[in-house]
């Protein structure tokens, strides 16, 4: 509707009437418009804008122009450069246009802000950088889905998705955890004379297979196989305690013990296999949860004692390694 409005010939008063060269950019404009050619309209009338920068006309025909063209953050910015106008006699004459065409742009744009730290942190959406942390002020995003990652030297990169909504302010929320330093940087925290710096050294951090949580896990599965032995076992025996029972396997005339208590005596074999099985099954888990468990602890308790500078004079036990052998687990140590 202000497109239509602006391209019609309206006369407008003399005092503030563009010169010659700025109409004759504002014609060229309309023409290309009504072609069709909104992108290379908006190069003519930003030709005009450098030339009457505070036109409201020159500024709305950008507008309208940017809008058709899809231009949504540029649409946006020009209707800030026009609010700021809003006592030119142009801008009153066609207000009500103009806030049909705010509420449209207002529909399409947002704006967004991140808060959090670190102070310096880069912030991107879908890889295009739009501010740095700490972000005081919001800025305008066209309306839609994101990627927003937020990264900065010496900290993990977060990394989310973020819906933004025409006409309302969406905030996030962000907080980087800090990379934990390399080995090496921390060997500066010995105690004078309490051996080199290797031996203050923190333990390297252990992998997933060495955490307390896999060691307890197969320990909790070796547990349930041996009780799953032991059921298996009992049933075998009572499967054998039918097979030998006179008075409960009774052949008929004519059958023998096998063809008529057959049943019993493939359970209890059935039984017996699932029993073995099982609890070779519970002796490997146990010792692989234990030698775990028993290496963590003892890799805990060395490290801190290296790290108070007393490994050579601390008491108690202290492991070095452990494994699991045949029905056994051998460790070895120091008191």
């Amino acid at each position: 509707m202000l497109a239509a409005l602006l391209s019609n010939g309206i006369v407008v008063p003399q005092a503030f009437a563009e010169d010659a060269v700025v109409e004759s950019l504002i014609q060229r404009g309309i023409q290309l418009r009504r072609d069709g050619q909104d992108e290379q309209a908006i190069n003519v009338f930003l030709d005009a804008e450098r030339q009457e920068p505070r036109s409201v006309r020159v500024l709305l025909h950008i507008l309208t122009a940017a809008q058709a063209a899809g231009r949504w953050l540029m649409a946006d910015a020009y209707m800030q450069k026009v609010s700021a106008l809003k006592d030119d006699p142009y801008y009153q004459r066609h207000e009500d246009a103009i806030e049909v065409v705010r509420r449209a742009i207002a529909g399409r744009v947002g704006t967004f802000q991140v808060q959090g730290s670190p102070e310096g942190a880069t912030v991107r959406l879908d890889g295009r950088q739009i501010a740095t942390l700490p972000m005081k002020l919001p800025t305008s995003v066209e309306a839609g889905s994101y990627v927003m990652e937020v990264q900065s030297q010496g900290y993990y990169r977060l990394r989310r998705n973020v819906t933004i909504t025409g006409g309302v302010l969406t905030r996030e929320p962000v907080e980087l955890n800090r990379v934990p330093p390399p080995r090496e940087d921390v060997a500066a925290g010995a105690e004078p004379g309490g051996g080199s710096a290797a031996s203050a050294a923190t333990p390297e951090e252990r992998s997933w297979w060495a955490s307390p949580a896999v060691g307890w896990s197969l320990f909790g599965v070796g547990v349930a196989s041996g009780v799953m032995s032991g059921i298996a076992f009992g049933m075998r025996e009572d499967r054998a305690q039918t097979w030998n029972s006179e008075s409960e396997c009774i052949p008929s005339t004519g059958q023998t013990r096998e063809e008529a208590c057959g049943n019993f005596k493939d359970d209890a074999e059935t039984y017996q296999t699932v029993g073995v099985i099982t609890a070779i099954a519970s002796v490997a888990f146990v010792g692989t949860g234990l030698t775990l468990l028993l290496t963590g602890a003892s890799d805990n308790s060395n490290g801190a004692l290296q790290s108070n500078g007393s490994a050579a004079t601390g008491g108690g036990l202290q492991l070095t390694s452990c494994g699991a052998g045949l029905m056994s687990i051998a460790c070895r140590g120091s008191f």
